[in-house]
């Protein structure tokens, strides 16, 4: 999983953030909603029965084990021994999709990815959505490994995963777009965003940073989710601050989705 550290005020900014929405959590319908209650274990509709289950345990490894930076950890690990606590969530679904042994498959994997070590302090991974449609099963999951010495700065990301229903199949942005369409997805992004949240954080600010941070990304190896219709797209990016993290989802375009993945969207 990929590690994101900044600077220390974002840290605190998040906190106060949490702070204020503490008692605004909702139970949500939607992937673009914001501040929403913890999902039930067990969702049962018809046929379909999803349930989420947890990994929690605490480990516990020696200083001397570390890769790197044993000097350091032996500072902030007690006795020359660093604890790790998981709190891993994954999906099993049951019901009319013959995709769903392997779709469970990946979602075991997924959750077997995320482990302890003896830099780490906590590892999460949280079922946040999960939508089940006639063609598509869709998973987002925010993952985060905390280390020992990230000093309150250390932030992670929301994983997006949709799968053909009947298959199996894990669909990325490449199986869902047409030929050639990504630079222009790449310009939708950046305008959907400039548009949405410009005044807020300025317009000209948003479109530089992004310019620069999606001409580095491989979006077509990346994930997606879809959702009434809808297929969505992660911003990933901390470029409109860092107290809600950095998940902005973003609606792909009809005209720029492949007619066969159109079709599994209706």
């Amino acid at each position: 999983m990929r590690r994101l550290l900044v600077i220390t005020l974002c840290a605190i900014g998040s906190i106060a953030h949490n702070a204020a929405h503490a008692d605004e959590e909702k139970n949500c319908t939607s992937i673009v909603e914001r501040d929403c209650a913890a999902l039930p274990r067990i969702t049962a509709k018809g046929d379909l029965r999803v349930q989420i289950f947890t990994r929690k345990r605490e480990l516990s490894f020696p200083v001397s084990s570390a890769v790197e930076d044993a000097e350091e950890l032996s500072q902030v690990c007690n006795g020359g021994v660093c604890t790790c606590n998981e709190n891993i969530e994954f999906l099993e679904f049951k019901g009319p999709h013959a995709g769903f042994r392997q779709v469970n498959t990946a979602e075991h994997t997924a959750a077997g990815r995320m482990r302890c070590s003896v830099e780490n302090a906590d590892v999460d991974r949280q079922i946040t959505h999960f939508e089940v449609s006639k063609h598509l099963v869709s998973i987002a999951a925010f993952e985060l490994e905390y280390c020992h010495t990230c000093g309150g700065s250390c932030h992670g990301t929301t994983a997006l995963s949709t799968f053909d229903a009947e298959t199996g199949q894990a669909l990325s942005l490449r199986e869902a777009l047409k030929p050639g369409a990504i630079d222009a997805l790449r310009r939708h992004m950046i305008d959907y965003i400039a548009k949405t949240y410009g005044t807020d954080v300025g317009e000209r600010y948003i479109r530089e940073q992004l310019s620069n941070e999606l001409s580095q990304r491989a979006l077509l190896d990346e994930g997606v989710y879809a959702e009434r219709r809808t297929l969505y797209v992660n911003l990933d990016s901390f470029v409109l601050g860092c107290a809600d993290g950095s998940f902005d989802p973003v609606p792909v375009p009809r005209d720029l989705i492949a007619p066969a993945f159109a079709a599994l969207l209706d």
